[in-house]
């Protein structure tokens, strides 16, 4: 019997390919020929979505037989286990390829730090300059630059700022207004209002610039990541090459902080310091353009510019071979020819 029925479903099938007809003249045809009153619509219809699935499955076993005969596979594992530190911006005179850094590293960070001198407060510094950059410009930039970033890296990566000395400029300088009480009425932190915003009154006019609200500050120097890095951005430095980190380390073994690695900003150069104290310790550089000050200043030497990427591995400890400092040319800052030849 099974075998009998076994060559009537071979039967409707060969039917089907046909496109005989519908289910129930298929059940009617065979019927007939087997002489026999078993098949209907329903029955026909099983047997025949049965064998489509069958011959489905057929189909994606032979693509799977054909990729594995290929050899050819191509495994795209994106993990985000780094740490951008972008140290001394000094917006607005961050360098032109800021964002392509970004860009270059979005896909691999948790998080971009800007360790100190985020903004640069040009207006309010103690230094003479021909050149006008009012503060709330200096805001304006940061917020389409932070705006930038956020687009880029998406809302998967953190972007911290904490306090650099030229961001403490704002606060000392609303600290002057005390005589007159108008202080309680303005932000002391300037960092605060890239990220909430702040309002101008101008020729009877009120014009609300919106900040960049996700982004995380920090009212402090430095920053202890997960008892691992610490960035910070101290008042004093020296120019003589690894001081700054060694005395970073010094202070915050004193202090108490548990650390293993070190990113120190401020002096705008760059150096590494493989152990120091049982530390390691980086000086990051700068991504801003040189100062007018420094021209013409036989004791500073030529700034580095660079950035350092920190990386974590799966425990979330240091990972120092892949640990980065980048150094960038200076080919975007624009130089002042100022050679000249005589001929004798």
């Amino acid at each position: 019997m099974a075998v009998e029925r076994q060559e009537q479903k071979e039967y409707i099938l060969a039917l089907k390919q046909t496109n005989y007809g519908s289910y129930r003249e298929i059940a009617k045809q065979a019927n007939k020929v087997f002489e026999i009153n078993y098949w209907d619509s329903e029955r026909v219809r099983d047997i025949i979505r049965k064998d489509n699935r069958k011959q489905n499955n057929k189909k994606v076993n032979e693509l799977i037989k054909s990729l594995d005969s290929d050899s050819v596979f191509y495994k795209l594992k994106v993990k985000r286990n780094k740490i951008l530190v972008l140290a001394d911006l000094h917006i607005p005179f961050q360098r032109n390829d800021t964002l392509d850094v970004v860009r270059k590293h979005k896909n691999e960070i948790k998080a971009i730090i800007c360790p100190g001198d985020v903004l640069d407060c040009f207006e309010i510094s103690k230094f003479l300059s021909l050149k006008q950059v009012p503060i709330e410009q200096e805001l304006i930039n940061a917020i389409e630059f932070f705006t930038e970033v956020r687009a880029i890296v998406g809302n998967e990566v953190d972007i911290i700022l904490h306090m650099g000395n030229h961001d403490a400029r704002w606060r000392k300088y609303i600290a002057n207004m005390h005589q007159k009480k108008l202080y309680k009425f303005i932000n002391p932190n300037v960092l605060e209002m890239i990220k909430s915003g702040f309002t101008l009154y101008e020729d009877d006019k009120e014009i609300k610039y919106q900040g960049v609200n996700d982004l995380i500050i920090v009212n402090s120097w430095y920053i202890n990541i997960n008892d691992e890095v610490i960035t910070c951005h101290p008042n004093n430095f020296s120019r003589v090459e690894i001081t700054n980190a060694k005395n970073a380390i010094n202070h915050f073994i004193s202090a108490g902080e548990n650390f293993k690695l070190i990113a120190v900003a401020h002096n705008h150069h760059q150096g590494y310091v493989p152990n120091f104290m049982g530390k390691i310790a980086f000086e990051t550089g700068c991504m801003c353009q040189e100062f007018d000050y420094s021209d013409g200043n036989t004791k500073s030497k030529p700034q580095d510019y660079g950035y350092l990427l920190i990386a974590f591995d799966d425990n979330g400890k240091i990972d120092l071979n892949d640990t980065k400092l980048y150094n960038l040319p200076d080919n975007n800052i624009k130089k002042v020819d100022n050679q000249i030849k005589i001929i004798l």
